[in-house]
This record gives C-alpha cells, sequence and structure tokens, in this order.
C-alpha cells in the first residue's frame, strides 16, 4: 500500500497509484498564499488546491490529524474515500458535501470543535460503520437522527 507523508512524496509516487496520503500535523497545511488571511498559519486552501491539481485513482484514506484546521477542505470529498481521519483540528462544522463519498467507511471527527453536522448527509452514506465524534463538548445528536446500525463514538 503506498502512503504518502507530504504533498512531494504524493507527486514523486505518481498521485494516481498513493491510497493513504497522511499529511498529519504536516507543514503542508501552512499557508503561502500572499492573498489568503491565514498566510502562515494553517488553511485548507493549499490542501484544497493539491487536491484538485492531482488525479487521485487509487486514493482510500486522507489523514488530516493535528493540524488546526478550522474547515474541512472541500475538495476532500471524494467518490472512492474510504477513510477520513480529521482529528485534532479546531473544525467547527461537517458539511453536507460528506454526501459525496459514497465508499466511506469510517470518519473520525474526534477533538473539534463541531457545533453543525450535516447529519443526513452521514445517514445517507450506505458503507458508513464507523463515526467519531469523542471530544466536540458542544455536539449532539438530534433526537430525529437514526444512526442504528453504525458504530457511532460520543
Amino acid at each position: 500500500m503506498l502512503v504518502a507523508t507530504s504533498m512531494r512524496q504524493a507527486q514523486l509516487l505518481k498521485t494516481a497509484t498513493v491510497r493513504v496520503l497522511d499529511l498529519s500535523r504536516s507543514p503542508d497545511v501552512i499557508c503561502m498564499n500572499m492573498m489568503c488571511d491565514k498566510l502562515e498559519g494553517p488553511c485548507v486552501c493549499r490542501v484544497a488546491r493539491f487536491l484538485e491539481q492531482n488525479q487521485w485513482d487509487a486514493l482510500e484514506e486522507i489523514r488530516l490529524v493535528g493540524n488546526r484546521l478550522d474547515q474541512v477542505p472541500p475538495s476532500i470529498f471524494m467518490r472512492g474515500l474510504k477513510r477520513l481521519d480529521l482529528s485534532d483540528n479546531s473544525i467547527k462544522e461537517l458539511p453536507l458535501d460528506i454526501s459525496r463519498c459514497e465508499s466511506l467507511e469510517t470518519l473520525d471527527m474526534s477533538k473539534n470543535r463541531l457545533v453543525k453536522v450535516a447529519w443526513n448527509a452521514l445517514l445517507n452514506l450506505p458503507n458508513l460503520k464507523t463515526i467519531d465524534f469523542r471530544e466536540n463538548k458542544s455536539l449532539t445528536i438530534p433526537d430525529n437522527v437514526d444512526l442504528s446500525g453504525k458504530n457511532v463514538l460520543l
């Protein structure tokens, strides 16, 4: 299984063959865009651009652990993705776009600041088995959301 631990390594390995992109606690998420208000800080724009500009035929897992990101990179929602680890960040919202991850089996959003989750989108992911929302202090599952059959960690 090809694992890339940096954007450069992913490109050298040919992004189309990489199965795991692990940018946990990575300097690759530090913004270098002079027009961005997060210059020299953690920012999703660099990750989003990198994901958009490359071909990811084999990618099954993305890890962006511990990067102090405050939102989910919009281009991270890929059809063939099976595991997504965004734990230990500062993310406040899991958007409806998560529904594009049709193959997703495991979602780790633990240790964030989640207050808003697109619950209906999660319910419509047929392969989703495990959802980790531990250590999100303000998060509760609404009464009308039935997550039975899924391993939900709160």
